[in-house]
């Protein structure tokens, strides 16, 4: 599987923008376990609309690419859903680690 993160907007958003990547098959089987639960929790979470009242607010595109298909995830600052926010943490902190690899 491979889930790609895609940060847009903000205060300025050329320089707040940014795209995370993360292989599963790089990952330990726990790593791979818990993101495929935080997968699954966002994705069944309802999401809201972006909300008027948070200027210069982010959005979060999440793709999920798997052998059995593809799946997209937007959610957006002001209106992000619990699980939504564990996930974008999730695939920052495992992008992260595998850019150290």
């Amino acid at each position: 599987m491979k889930v790609t993160l895609d940060v847009a907007g903000g205060l300025a958003p050329p320089l707040m923008s940014r795209q995370y990547v993360v292989d599963s098959a790089r990952l330990e089987q726990s790593q791979q376990q818990a993101l495929a639960e935080r997968i699954d929790a966002a994705l069944a979470e309802t999401r809201g609309a972006p909300s008027r009242a948070v200027r210069d607010a982010r959005s979060y595109e999440i793709r999920v690419a798997t052998d059995s298909g593809d799946k997209t995830l937007v959610v957006y600052d002001g209106s992000m859903p619990p699980a939504a926010r564990r996930l974008i943490e999730t695939i920052k902190s495992f992008a992260q680690h595998e850019d150290r690899m």
